[in-house]
């Protein structure tokens, strides 16, 4: 009998505490913990569409993937070398594509030419209804960001994230929950005077994943070391286009042509590793096999995936991130691919 008084009691007690602690976050106005939330990323989003924002004297050029190109561009080098301006609002592979073509619907204007170099498994990805990563951040971003998340998921990601298996793992990484605890305090402050002063001041440094990495096109370009080790199938044999992607290509495409935007699917980073290699025929059969079921669908793959392959010393954290080094040399082959394109007269 003490037992299930103590059962009760204790799942009274802990429903307190939640309640308590919705009150105390919905009277502040902060947003909740929410275990996958990417403080780093909302605030990103907030500098490459003020980056965005500006008036540009060229034509405008988009690039719009997940990291590889986040991390893969040093696009001060298009701007010099060619008759582009370039915006970089890639950022992270984890995010779904009807996300990104939301933005590009949102920030793109009439006449651009976008470039997406999109990573291999955007290709096969279904609808994001059940991707917690996504869910977390949509609801910690705020307003406008919950397309596609049904009010089950929502109020499930809210309950988890005060579960106390979560709550005693938050205790369990100090360092982690200051960290997450300061991005809700400081949720209402913008990132722009502080990301401004950093590109006055000329700072060429990388901060990790923060936007204070950002540099005046949207790069992160600055970061130094070199990854060993990697081991990345990026395709598999039997890849088949899902339903999802062609549905929001399409949308992006309808968009397109009202605004007298120019779209090119290109290749993204990838590795030279054991298992996807220039040595080996079953890699180029993986690209073949790509391109052919793009080609069922009537869209075209621009340029050459080894173009954008490299050897491991490119690569800075992750079989997609390449450091400064790559970054440079990645870019001047899309350069050389933007001459062959002749897309301006």
């Amino acid at each position: 009998m003490k037992k299930i008084v103590y059962f009760f009691a204790g799942f009274i007690g802990y429903m307190l505490l939640v309640g308590g602690l919705f009150l105390v976050l919905y009277a502040f106005k902060i947003p909740p913990f929410l275990i996958f939330g990417e403080e780093w990323l909302r605030n990103t989003f907030k500098i490459k569409e003020y980056i965005n924002a500006q008036t540009t004297q060229k034509p405008r050029l988009l690039i719009v993937s997940g990291s590889n190109s986040l991390f893969g561009f040093n696009s001060a080098l298009i701007k010099e070398n060619t008759q582009f301006h370039p915006i970089n609002l890639a950022a992270h592979a984890g995010l779904p594509f009807n996300f990104y073509v939301d933005k590009i619907i949102a920030n793109a204007k009439n006449g651009d030419y976008i470039f997406l170099p999109l990573e291999f498994d955007y290709y096969t990805r279904p609808e994001p209804k059940a991707n917690q990563w996504y869910i977390h951040n949509m609801l910690l971003w705020g307003d406008g960001y919950a397309k596609y998340i049904s009010q089950k998921d929502i109020l499930q990601a809210y309950f988890s994230a005060f579960a106390p298996l979560n709550l005693y793992k938050a205790l369990l990484s100090p360092n982690a929950l200051k960290h997450q605890i300061q991005g809700r305090l400081n949720a209402h402050i913008s990132p722009i005077p502080q990301w401004e002063s950093l590109i006055q001041s000329r700072e060429e440094k990388h901060y990790q994943h923060d936007f204070k990495s950002l540099n005046a096109y949207g790069d992160f370009a600055y970061q130094k070391g070199t990854m060993q080790n990697i081991q990345a199938e990026y395709l598999s044999d039997s890849l088949e286009i899902s339903d999802f992607f062609l549905s929001q290509y399409r949308r992006l495409e309808s968009f397109a042509q009202q605004n007298n935007i120019k779209l090119f699917l290109i290749y993204p980073v990838s590795a030279e590793n054991p298992h996807f290699s220039l040595q080996d025929t079953n890699t180029f059969k993986k690209i073949e096999n790509l391109q052919t079921q793009l080609t069922k669908h009537n869209i075209q793959l621009y340029g050459d995936f080894t173009d954008s392959h490299f050897e491991e010393f490119y690569f800075y954290d992750t079989n997609l991130h390449l450091n400064s080094e790559g970054a440079k040399l990645r870019t001047m082959h899309f350069i050389k691919m933007l001459e062959k394109l002749e897309i301006l007269d």
